[in-house]
């Protein structure tokens, strides 16, 4: 069977080494990272225990690429709302 082209993306991209300017991931986040990559369908790229964003699965980077993005704390709830506003539209 075939990759996906989103399963493709994310193989290729957690190969890559890490390009942040500390050159490895924030201590705090990579637990929660973890967790993410191991699900099928979803994957983090990104290090930045104070940085979430929501983004679709998109080929290049464009208009409406981040659905949702923040650097201030947010409860779980406030992140659920957001989450079904996205699943909504």
């Amino acid at each position: 069977m075939e990759k996906s082209s989103f399963l493709q993306s994310k193989e290729s991209v957690l190969s890559k080494l890490d390009k942040s300017s500390i050159g490895k991931w924030d201590k705090k986040i990579i637990p929660i990272c973890k967790k993410i990559n191991e699900k099928e369908n979803y994957y983090s790229s990104s290090s930045c225990s104070g940085r979430i964003i929501i983004m679709i699965d998109q080929e290049k980077k464009g208009e409406g690429l981040f659905l949702f993005t923040t650097h201030e704390t947010v409860k779980f709830e406030e992140l659920k709302k957001e989450i079904e506003k996205i699943l909504k539209s």
